[in-house]
């Protein structure tokens, strides 16, 4: 059990943590004890009818309290860093001016570190002509041959888009070749943590987080993932979407395609995919400072 008293009470509580560890318990039980409203710093929590697979909290929980950030694109809608940062930054400053205290919590270490840093990208006019070229050549080549394109010319940048990601390529091949800079330096970002946030990370052994992430992908195909893909599919969306890019539902459309054989090959692989994931998680956790970390048994 978590001593909730050890947790400042501030206006705007950050809960980081590797997937599986217990965030959204955490922050939606402190909710309730303090009164405070949540934030979603998941990328995929974003879309609207991917529920299993990302692990949301249950209708009845958002009815309860309030939540941001979560269902408000379609799986075939784009969501970036920016606009993660362009929405949550209102309800930051609302909670330190008398608005209602906010917690934050969710497990894409990019959002986080950027809104810990104040990450900024200019608002850079591009020729038209520049951008009906790049989606033309999206349309006849594809967003792979885009991004190797990008990784060519900026790295960085490309290591933070996934390969699918068409809109986001073509933005930052855009601004690139506007500005003849690479799009990360471009970026400003404050050059110490931002102090207005007490953050809080829950950590554990290796061999319990592997066990929570074992059960996590068990229950997620107990609770209908295979159901929820095959809906989104029948529905049209293509599984070359950047949301599919969520953790188990690759895996799930290799199931539904036969690549996978059974189901427990697919909870191996969901299995196997997150436990990477979540060591990714922590290589950009262990950048932030100042976090009270907290074990989790």
């Amino acid at each position: 059990m978590i001593d909730y008293s050890v947790i400042p009470n501030a206006p705007v509580v950050v809960i980081v943590g590797p997937t599986a560890i217990g965030k959204s318990d955490l922050s939606v039980n402190l909710a309730r004890e303090r009164g405070c409203e949540i934030a979603s710093a998941d990328a995929f929590q974003v879309y609207r009818k991917m529920d299993v697979g990302t692990a949301k909290v249950s209708a009845a929980i958002l009815k309860e309290i309030p939540h941001y950030l979560v269902d408000i694109r379609d799986p075939d809608e784009s969501y970036s860093v920016g606009e993660f940062l362009a929405e949550v930054e209102p309800l930051i400053h609302r909670a330190h001016n008398g608005g209602p205290r906010l917690i934050i919590c969710g497990g894409t270490g990019l959002y986080i570190h950027s809104m810990l840093h104040r990450y900024q990208t200019p608002n850079i006019e591009v020729d038209p002509a520049l951008r009906e070229s790049l989606n033309d050549d999206l349309y006849l080549l594809g967003s792979r041959v885009l991004w190797e394109r990008l990784a060519a010319i900026d790295a960085d940048a490309a290591q933070e888009i996934h390969p699918h990601h068409s809109s986001r390529i073509v933005r930052a091949l855009e601004l690139t070749l506007t500005t003849g800079r690479p799009i990360s330096t471009l970026r400003s970002a404050a050059p110490t943590q931002r102090l207005d946030c007490v953050i809080v990370g829950l950590r554990a052994n290796r061999e319990t987080v592997w066990d929570r992430i074992l059960q996590r992908a068990d229950a997620m195909i107990q609770h209908g993932l295979i159901d929820e893909v095959s809906g989104l599919l029948a529905q049209g969306y293509s599984p070359d979407l950047p949301a599919f890019q969520a953790l188990g539902y690759k895996e799930t459309v290799a199931y539904l395609n036969g690549t996978l054989p059974t189901t427990d090959a697919l909870k191996t692989a969901i299995f196997h995919h997150t436990r990477q994931f979540a060591k990714r998680q922590m290589t950009w956790f262990k950048r932030i400072q100042n976090v009270h970390w907290t074990e989790v048994g």
